[in-house]
């Protein structure tokens, strides 16, 4: 591996080094998605007693949680663009004072009869969502090595996020359960209680997202002044920030990659099937177990753990091996078994242990391909800019997952597990659309090419490199 502290030459003209800052704008970056999406989920483990509390209905405690995957499909695009057009710092300080304003806004919608107040303000902690879920894949290729890239796209994205939901899957019933609880059932006494618990609560959420300005204005440059690998090199020389007008051609573009497209209907299934596991489980695992609060709260926990140790693992693995097909299609047909085990276990298991086993190998299987698909789709579209690829893959995984819940909740309610079955089906099928994509590893095969630049004439070099893309 390189050395951090003298830069890489290659030939005259290939200057690489990775700086030892990339390690705090990954940590800046990665506190503010997971404030994010601890805010995010902050409702959802004690919807009950927060519908007491406002008064109102399931619809709209449920619209908490569904404003952040609508604003994802009606902002993805913007997303996409500003992250092209201004760069990732800029991103990231509009993401955090808009986090901050939102987050405000939650705290005067604490009281009982502000719930619009708490929803505007729900909304527009969800537009920072949006524009920071394309970035990790961004952010991995601005500041990090070849070695380092799969590693440090899973902790931007999907672990940091998985850290953010199990803090409010902790703290959340913590804080409102003591106070909105009688013998393990809600009521819909003690307002004025819970009024001062969830004010110190958000408001606890907010001081936090606002600290956040002063450090990302200091800790996160707009870019290092040497790229940390060829591949990155050669996308700034070749990919200059674009205007509106050239993202269309971007996604057309990736649109005709056939590879690309079987990966993104594979991987928004596989994704879209976790996100509605995650979101139904409590109404599944009641109709068969009647779970006390504890076990829903555990169950909720184990999923996220789980998830964020195989992330990890599955990262560091593919930096090392650069073994990117045969780790997603493994990843895939692990996920798709747990998820066929956890159906067995719920229908025919009277013993809460084996759920707690079978959501915990699901977890693991289901996070860490979340964590994976992201450089994958960049390696299938390069020299395309990452946030593109990345944009797509969310969109589309955004738009099946809330058609899914839908109709996984019907026939849950219905049918019993065939919901669950549904989503095993889908999931065999997306492991068998993965296992017959032909990859083209175009950073890697990149950052393996040719002879050093002072040894080729430049024009012979750029042909060399326009083959390998085309």
């Amino acid at each position: 591996m390189q050395s951090e502290k003298e830069p890489l030459l290659d030939g005259d003209a290939t200057v690489v080094k990775a700086y030892p800052r990339r390690w705090l704008v990954l940590s800046v970056f990665s506190l503010i998605f997971a404030v994010n999406n601890a805010q995010w989920i902050t409702f959802g483990p004690v919807a009950d007693e927060i519908k007491c509390y406002y008064g109102t209905t399931d619809f709209w405690i449920n619209s908490l949680s569904i404003v952040y995957m609508a604003g994802y499909i009606v902002l993805v695009a913007f997303a996409v663009w500003a992250l092209d057009r201004f760069g990732l710092r800029d991103v990231m300080i509009g993401s955090v004072m808009v986090l901050a304003v939102g987050s405000w806004l939650r705290v005067i919608g604490s009281a009982p009869s502000m719930f619009w107040i708490l929803l505007v303000g729900q909304s527009i902690t969800s537009i920072p969502c949006t524009m920071l879920w394309s970035a990790p894949s961004m952010l991995s290729s601005l500041w990090f090595p070849p070695s380092q890239r799969a590693t440090a796209t899973t902790i931007a994205g999907a672990m940091s996020a998985q850290i953010g939901i199990v803090i409010s899957l902790a703290l959340s019933p913590a804080i409102i359960n003591i106070a909105t609880q009688k013998g393990g059932v809600p009521t819909c006494s003690g307002q004025g209680i819970i009024q001062n618990r969830l004010f110190y609560y958000l408001s606890g959420q907010a001081i936090f997202a606002t600290a956040l300005i002063p450090l990302t204005l200091w800790g996160v440059p707009e870019a290092p002044p040497l790229p940390p690998s060829k591949s990155r090199q050669q996308q700034q020389q070749q990919s200059p920030r674009v205007a509106r007008k050239q993202l269309i051609a971007h996604i057309v573009d990736i649109l005709k990659n056939k590879a690309f497209v079987v990966f993104l209907i594979a991987s928004s299934v596989m994704v879209a099937s976790t996100g509605t596991i995650i979101t139904l489980y409590e109404q599944v695992l009641d109709q068969h177990f009647s779970p006390t609060n504890q076990q829903i709260l555990y169950v909720g926990i184990i999923v996220q753990l789980s998830g964020i140790v195989a992330m990890f693992v599955v990262g560091r693995w593919v930096d090392f091996s650069k073994s990117f097909h045969g780790t997603i299609v493994c990843v895939y047909l692990f996920t798709t078994l747990s998820m066929a085990a956890l159906t067995v276990v719920i229908g025919y298991q009277k013993n809460f242990f084996w759920v707690y086993v079978a959501i915990a190998l699901s977890g693991a299987g289901s996070n860490s391909f979340l964590g994976l698909c992201y450089e994958y789709g960049v390696e299938l579209t390069y020299p395309i800019p990452e946030e593109v690829s990345a944009g797509l893959l969310n969109g589309v995984s955004q738009v099946f997952a809330i058609v899914l819940i839908e109709v996984v909740s019907m026939l849950s309610t219905k049918y019993s597990l065939s919901g669950m079955w549904l989503l095993t089906a889908l999931g065999a099928m997306g492991a068998i659309l993965t296992v017959f994509i032909r990859p083209k590893l175009r950073r890697v095969e990149l950052e393996k090419a040719p002879p050093p630049i002072s040894q080729t004439h430049p024009h012979d070099y750029q042909s060399s490199i326009q083959a390998l893309l085309s």
